[in-house]
């Protein structure tokens, strides 16, 4: 947990180098960087988060990554792989 904590204050204070631009859209990939999310939403900027983890059926941890992301997030897409029978 101590390392998630250090990654995400070394990423907070990393998007700032973004977050200054004009048109800068902070676009995360996965529920796990919250830090990245918050310092858009502090900024101004549009956040959107496309996740692929199904957050609860993880666990408390992931719940609450999901809590912050509905709260920071502009827009949110889920990936859904669609099986088809051939």
């Amino acid at each position: 947990m101590a390392r998630y904590v250090a990654v995400q204050v070394y990423t907070f204070l990393f998007a700032f180098r973004y977050a200054f631009g004009r048109d800068c859209v902070f676009y995360i990939n996965t529920l796990l960087p919250v830090g990245p999310a918050l310092v858009g939403r502090m900024m101004g900027k549009r956040v959107i988060y496309h996740y692929h983890e199904n957050a609860f059926a993880k666990g408390a941890f992931y719940k609450a990554l999901a809590w912050a992301m509905q709260r920071l997030a502009h827009k949110s897409f889920v990936y859904r792989l669609i099986r088809h029978r051939f």
